[in-house]
């Protein structure tokens, strides 16, 4: 009987140590992919890996991934609810996975509130940005518009006061001197 008591106990304490591992390594996972995200986010649509969308997106579908493994985990655990109170058990075996599925589900939850915000905030400014482009656009045109529209006026108007001054010297051209005409008098 000891034996067995020392080999269960031996077994749970090894249980125990794995699980702390899991736990160790699970966080050091998560650590290296925010870390990940945190360099494509800072190197923008230049990174060879992704774009700051791309991670964004990817996180969306892996947090709303975990969140249907969780919503299926709380089915089968609402369903072991339901046997436990149609079978007339005065008391439902609340397991430490369950308790550890509930903090998960809660912490996904507001994960995906977080990066839902975050996703229409990014939305939001990219609205901002496309209308403030097409503002620019439309007045950089208008701007172009009026600059060839006053280079027009500007050539008609010198063509003008060319052909005026044309005019004027046939009709009177002793009244303006020209050089050649102001030596032939001096000599």
């Amino acid at each position: 009987m000891e034996s067995t008591n020392g080999t269960a106990g031996h077994t749970a304490d090894r249980v125990k140590v794995l699980e702390r591992e899991l736990a160790r390594v699970t966080a050091q996972r998560d650590d290296l992919a925010a870390d990940v995200e945190a360099l494509c986010m800072q190197q923008g649509s230049e990174s060879i890996f992704a774009s700051s969308s791309t991670v964004l997106r990817e996180r969306i579908l892996a947090t709303q991934k975990e969140l249907n493994s969780t919503k299926q985990q709380a089915r089968k655990l609402l369903g072991r609810l339901v046997l436990c109170a149609t079978t007339g058990a005065t008391r439902w075996p609340v397991e430490p996975a369950v308790t550890r599925t509930c903090n998960v589900l809660m912490c996904d939850v507001a994960q995906l509130a977080s990066v839902q915000a975050e996703r229409n905030s990014l939305r939001e400014d990219l609205v901002n940005y496309r209308t403030s482009k097409r503002h620019a656009d439309s007045s950089w045109r208008a701007e172009r518009d009026k600059a060839e529209r006053l280079e027009k006026e500007l050539a008609f108007y010198q063509a003008q006061s060319a052909r005026a001054m044309a005019d004027r010297d046939k009709v009177c051209p002793l009244s303006h001197p020209t050089p050649n005409a102001s030596s032939s008098v001096d000599h």
